[in-house]
Order: structure tokens, then sequence, then C-alpha cells
């Protein structure tokens, strides 16, 4: 009896993974309720492009999210604008992925 055979190749599905770089806000000194620019940098890890939503904070407190497409393997910037407090003190603004 003859046989033929043939391969079969499993492979998982590509997918994005995302990692945030850095934060850091322009400009970093200013008067109460100026604008301040928030920059995240947002890198895509995984083996396929997506889109990442980026969460911004500031004291914990949500600001605002933004997203951003990230090819595989890339690396993307993406801005948020909000006021500076109208009271003095200093703030801590973060990003974490959504």
């Amino acid at each position: 009896m003859s046989q033929v055979c043939t391969t079969l190749t499993v492979t998982a599905p590509k997918v994005p993974e995302f990692r945030l770089v850095e934060i850091r806000v322009e400009p970093d000194t200013v008067a109460p309720g100026e604008t301040v620019s928030a920059i995240a940098t947002v890198e895509n890890v995984g083996s396929a492009g997506g889109t990442a939503t980026v969460i911004f904070t500031r004291d914990g407190v949500t600001i605002t999210s933004k997203s951003v497409y990230a090819p595989a393997g890339e690396t993307r910037e993406v801005e948020a604008s909000f006021t500076a407090p109208e009271a003095e003190g200093t703030y801590s603004i973060c990003a974490k992925l959504g």
C-alpha cells in the first residue's frame, strides 16, 4: 500500500504587544492655567501592527486618553494637551496602556 505525506506548520497568530518607553511634559514648568503637552512613547514589540490606547493621568486621576497606531517592531509618540492646575505645586503626570 502506498502513502503520500506532507507537513503541517502551526504558528501562533501575529498580535501586537505594546509597552510604554517614556513620558515627558513640555514645558515641564508652567504658570497655573497654562497649556501643557504630555508626550508618551509607545513601542510595539509584537509581531503585528495595532492600535494602542494611552491613558494620561495627573496624580492618579485620568486627564485624557489617546490612541496611536504602531507597526510591528516600531515606536510611535502620542501627545495629549491639557491645562495645568490653578494651584501651585508639583504634580505627577503618568501614562498607562488602556
